[in-house]
C-alpha cells in the first residue's frame, strides 16, 4: 500500500507529510502509511496534528503538507 500510494503522489510537490490523530485503534494505520510515504520519498514526517491542532499554525505555515488519513468513518477528521 505504501508503493501505491507512494506512486501517486510521485510528481506533486511535498514539503512536509503528516497524519490525522491517532483513533481508538491500537494500531494507527495513518501514522503507518505516512512514515513510510515519508522515508520513500524522502520527505519529513512531523505529527503536526496532535494536541488539537494547536501546534500546527507554527509548524506547517506556507508549506505544502500531504495528510494521511486511514478511512473517513464518522466524519471526524474533516471537521
Amino acid at each position: 500500500m505504501i508503493i501505491l500510494m507512494t506512486d501517486v503522489v510521485k510528481d506533486k510537490h511535498v514539503d512536509l507529510i503528516t497524519c490525522i490523530n491517532n483513533r481508538d485503534s491500537p494500531f494507527h494505520l495513518a501514522k503507518a502509511l505516512a512514515m513510510g510515504i515519508a522515508l520513500r520519498k524522502k520527505i519529513p514526517f512531523k505529527d503536526v496534528l496532535s494536541d488539537h491542532n494547536q501546534k500546527a499554525i507554527s509548524e506547517i505555515g506556507n508549506k505544502s503538507i500531504l495528510i494521511v488519513d486511514d478511512v473517513i468513518y464518522k466524519g471526524t477528521s474533516m471537521k
